[in-house]
Parts: C-alpha cells; sequence; structure tokens
C-alpha cells in the first residue's frame, strides 16, 4: 500500500516533495504504507488511506485543497490532509475540484465551479468540503473534466455541471448546478 508517483509534475501534483517538473521513474511518495485510493485531477492529487483520512497535494488556485484557502500560484508538493474527518470511502478529482463520499452515505464537493460541477446550487469555488445536498444513499461518483456523474444505493444516476456537448444525459445542453436523475430506471445502472 505504498504509493508511487512519476510523469508531469506541475504544482507539485505528484507528492513527491519535489517541484522537478517532470518525473521519469517511479518515485515514493514518502514512507507511508496505508494508502487505499488515488485519483488525479490536472495539476493535483486526491489520495485516501486506510484509516479514513484525505489527502491532497498540488495546485491550489481554486480551492482543490480543501483547507479554507486558494490562492493563483499556491501548491503543495507534499500530501497534506484535508480537515481531520476520518469517514471517507470515496474520493475523486476532476480537472480543478473533488468530491467525497463519507460512510454515512454523503457526498461532498470542493474546488472549482464555474459550471456548477461541485453540485452545491451555486457557481461559487468552494474551498472547504461542502455537502451536496442532504441526501444519505450515494455510494459511487465520477468526474468528469467540469461536470460530475453519481449513482444513489437505489440504482438511480444522478449528473450534474457542464452540459455543453450533453454530457449530462438529459436531453439539453443547459448546465446544471445540483444534482439531476437522468432516468428513472433504477435497475439498469452499473458503474
Amino acid at each position: 500500500n505504498t504509493l508511487w508517483g512519476w510523469g508531469n509534475n506541475d504544482g507539485g501534483c505528484l507528492g513527491i516533495d519535489s517541484t522537478k517538473l517532470t518525473i521519469y521513474t517511479p518515485t515514493q511518495v514518502g514512507n507511508d504504507n496505508d494508502w487505499s485510493k488515488i485519483s488525479c485531477g490536472i495539476n493535483h492529487t486526491l489520495a485516501l488511506k486506510s484509516n479514513g483520512t484525505v489527502w491532497v497535494c498540488g495546485s491550489n488556485n481554486v480551492g482543490q485543497h480543501g483547507n479554507g484557502t486558494s490562492m493563483n500560484g499556491s501548491f503543495s508538493d507534499k500530501f497534506i490532509q484535508v480537515g481531520t474527518d476520518n469517514n471517507w470511502t470515496e474520493i475523486l478529482a476532476g480537472a480543478a475540484f473533488n468530491l467525497a463520499i463519507k460512510n454515512d452515505g454523503t457526498l461532498w464537493a470542493w474546488g472549482l465551479n464555474s459550471n456548477g460541477q461541485l453540485g452545491i446550487g451555486t457557481f461559487a469555488n468552494e474551498s472547504l468540503p461542502k455537502q451536496i445536498g442532504f441526501e444519505n444513499s450515494w455510494i459511487l461518483a465520477i468526474c468528469g473534466g467540469e461536470h460530475s456523474v453519481a449513482l444513489k444505493s437505489n440504482g438511480t444516476i444522478w449528473s450534474w455541471g457542464n452540459n455543453d456537448l450533453g454530457q449530462l444525459g438529459d436531453g439539453t445542453i443547459n448546465q446544471k448546478t445540483a444534482p439531476i436523475q437522468i432516468r428513472t430506471a433504477p435497475d439498469i445502472w452499473i458503474i
């Protein structure tokens, strides 16, 4: 359960404690051996440890770190913990935003929200994790560049964010700032 990174390290997004722009060989991220999941954005990376904590590295220009700060040119080349909660079960990184699910089935988002991709009903960026609605039946989510899709435990699938090419599946090209149910047939969806 060690974590390794290589390739483009713009903004320290590999979390290997280096600002070197390109890493040509797999390089271990610290000495921890309790990593369980990883998800990559464009210039930031989100990771989940086996103890249920979430960690992030790389760019923080629109609040991707989830620590209440954001500043153009801000970044961390080491993984830093997102808050203090230890009940996260799923993590997903979009282009410059994040989604995460807690063990109580709630869905949270933070970072860039220019197209409503956080699903919180606004276009405002968020630098702290913010709950999406009040539902507690989310089991899986996926981030696109500027849109999101999620699955509930009842088998229904929901989408929100940028929709300029119809990626939300609702038959329109209108962006949505909150989750909309794509179809009502719950027994056909598997992500």
